[in-house]
């Protein structure tokens, strides 16, 4: 008796489980188009960094979206090391 009453409890949380799953990866779709409209209203230079961060291996839209937004125009910084220092402060 105590097994079934397990089992229906697990089948339960299961589905909530998969309720939740999907109503999360519908957000997250939404979201990731959200992103892709906000890069393709960018300026043309703020979308060629994109691009570019995007060609490094791991970088995805998402990723490389946050990284401009975070740090803004990239030629404010003289080198890769003052980017890496700017990196430093913000955290």
């Amino acid at each position: 008796m105590l097994l079934m009453d397990f089992s229906i409890s697990s089948k339960w949380n299961v589905n909530a489980f998969q309720a939740t799953f999907f109503e999360m990866l519908s957000a997250w779709s939404g979201l990731e188009q959200a992103i892709a409209d906000a890069v393709k209203l960018a300026s043309p230079q703020m979308q060629e960094v994109v691009r570019g961060l995007q060609a490094l291996r791991g970088i995805a839209q998402i990723s490389a979206a946050t990284i401009v937004a975070e740090l803004g125009e990239f030629s404010r910084f003289e080198s890769a090391r003052q980017l890496m220092l700017q990196r430093r402060r913000a955290q």
